[in-house]
């Protein structure tokens, strides 16, 4: 890309399997974020409290180093505290949801938003946007359906929304609606592990 002149508005990471892969793609994120590229890390490496299968623990290092390029990170609530080695908890309180979200952008990070996390029972995204200089929590209803790739998705929604203005915390509300209403669309799919069928849906991510 950088022999061939390509110039970008924006990154965003998703999963990396290898480490040779993660050292080159967090170099080039290195050397973009200095020409004022925006970067947005979703450090994709567990979930449930422990790590994906067949994902070594050098990946948090690796992760790390990542984010410290990182204009947003998105990581959902274990790699969160795998990168910033706090504990897991079953559910956490309102302070304890903010120092996350500070240790996060101790590693680098400008704006973070953290999904998957449960506060004072509610499971809520948590976040920090450093254009308002604002921290927000937004509450979910858990649906009891699972998908793969709505991660991915979550993300995509949120990147297009904030290079199109918007601030992270609408943004993130957003993402939130779309990803629910696709999954309570296609509920009744029989085989979910061929993920959401986004193209039939594309008028949930147009409506705003």
């Amino acid at each position: 890309w950088e022999e061939l002149g390509f110039e970008f508005d924006a990154i965003s990471t998703g999963f990396i399997v290898t480490e040779e892969e993660t050292r080159i793609i967090s170099d080039f994120c290195h050397r973009r974020a200095q020409k004022g590229t925006k970067v947005f890390i979703d450090p994709i490496m567990g979930d449930n409290g422990k790590l994906y299968a067949g994902v070594p623990e050098s990946t948090i290092g690796l992760m790390r180093h990542l984010l410290e390029c990182a204009d947003y990170a998105v990581p959902n609530y274990t790699e969160a505290c795998l990168l910033t080695d706090t504990p897991i908890a079953e559910h956490i309180t309102p302070d304890e949801g903010r120092v996350l979200v500070d240790a996060m952008r101790t590693l680098g990070a400008k704006s973070v938003v953290i999904t998957s996390a449960v506060v004072d029972g509610t499971n809520a995204v948590i976040g920090y946007d450093h254009v308002a200089g604002e921290y927000f929590t937004i509450p979910f209803d858990l649906i009891p359906v699972y998908f793969p790739g709505t991660g991915d998705t979550f993300s995509a929604v949120l990147v297009g929304r904030v290079m199109a203005g918007w601030s992270l915390q609408r943004a993130t509300a957003d993402a939130m609606r779309v990803v629910a209403e696709l999954i309570e669309r296609n509920a009744d799919q029989e085989d979910k592990s061929a993920g959401l069928p986004i193209e039939a849906c594309l008028d949930v991510i147009d409506h705003e």
